[in-house]
């Protein structure tokens, strides 16, 4: 169970955001988080207080630390995709350059240190098989974008050249300024070819269409592993419409989780 001046401590800086003193529930909590490093509720409390003064960066941190501490807690899972959906609505705007600006997103502040009833995290579905059907109308192209990057995830991890290749756009930018697109490709074949057990697994994807539903920012975590290499990354991807279908124009990746 927890010490009772912790209990305290915590109720105290509920206390203090409630009151909007920020300032002291930031005190408060990162004291906490200090003391108990095995405590999610603490870091959990910091990012929301941290969110609520703009500290986006920071409060971003404190929430992946709140999860590290404990994977299994729920409530810090929710506020950690509502962080890096905000992240990827922050994104969105800046490439289609619309002006607009995402609000940041009301995250939930835990009232009671209850590390001891966690619940359990469902483990991400691994996709078998994607069939991908010819491209629907734009009220449902959303889905298809998903279904298109599930597509995608797995003729990477079956070494697939053909399906790999066809969901970029020969406009694609890569992130290296220094290669063009047939550079590009040429290095990704020879990867792909001499990768062996390649598995590539999406989850939590989200796509956000531009107002002419021409182009979209999709982003989402992406686990990749093979026999030498293993990561788990938050990446974004832009895609626009060509020749009917929706093709990769950049990618690149925003943060490692692990």
């Amino acid at each position: 169970m927890y010490p009772d001046d912790a209990v305290a401590q915590f109720h105290r800086g509920v206390a203090f955001a409630r009151l909007n003193k920020l300032n002291e529930a930031k005190a408060v909590f990162q004291n906490l988080a200090g003391t108990h490093q095995d405590w999610p509720e603490p870091k959990n409390n910091l990012a929301a207080v941290l969110l609520k003064q703009g500290e986006l960066e920071q409060a971003q941190k404190a929430i992946d630390e709140a999860i590290n501490s404990q994977p299994s807690f729920r409530v810090a899972q929710n506020n950690r995709n509502r962080i890096y959906e905000y992240l990827a609505a922050l994104a969105y705007d800046k490439v289609l350059g619309n002006g607009k600006k995402a609000n940041p997103p009301q995250i939930d502040m835990l009232t009671e240190l209850s590390m001891n009833q966690p619940e359990v995290k469902t483990p991400p579905v691994v996709v078998k098989e994607v069939v991908v059907e010819k491209p629907p109308q734009q009220s449902n192209a959303v889905n298809y974008i998903k279904q298109r990057l599930l597509a995608w995830s797995r003729a990477w991890s079956e070494a697939d050249e053909k399906h790999y290749f066809s969901s970029y756009s020969t406009r694609f930018r890569p992130s290296d300024p220094g290669k063009d697109y047939t550079q590009w490709r040429n290095t990704r074949l020879v990867r792909l070819r001499n990768s062996q057990n390649t598995q590539v697994v999406l989850n939590q994807i989200n796509v956000y269409l531009s107002d002419n539903k021409q182009r979209a920012v999709a982003e989402f975590i992406q686990n990749y592993s093979s026999a030498t290499y293993k990561d788990r990354v938050i990446k974004q991807l832009v895609l626009a419409v060509e020749n009917g279908d929706w093709l990769i124009l950049s990618e690149r990746e925003i943060q490692k989780i692990d």
